[in-house]
């Protein structure tokens, strides 16, 4: 592993890298809850108990992985910080903005 001196020379990268991750970071989860949604109303306007139930299944696991996918980058810098990562490269990631 390299570590970087100076956090000038990666601002580019990291403020694009941080741009792609706040997209993903909201814009799957939406995708995730309207789908489930969408597939949610099409059990319910068939009248299909059974297949009520089984979107109703999918509709919880899909706000889950909403939920997961929305933590991810949380989980992913808690996870840098307790095992002790580069501090020039955690230093770097959470100054540029």
């Amino acid at each position: 592993m390299f570590f970087f001196s100076e956090c000038s020379d990666l601002s580019g990268i990291i403020k694009y890298i941080k741009t792609i991750l706040t997209i993903f970071q909201i814009v799957v989860p939406i995708i995730f809850i309207i789908w489930g949604t969408i597939d949610m109303l099409k059990g319910i306007i068939s009248g299909d108990e059974k297949k009520i139930k089984e979107t109703r299944t999918m509709l919880i696991k899909r706000l889950i992985y909403a939920l997961l996918v929305f933590l991810v980058p949380w989980i992913v810098n808690l996870l840098i910080t307790i095992m002790g990562g580069s501090s020039d490269w955690l230093n770097c990631w959470k100054s540029i903005k």
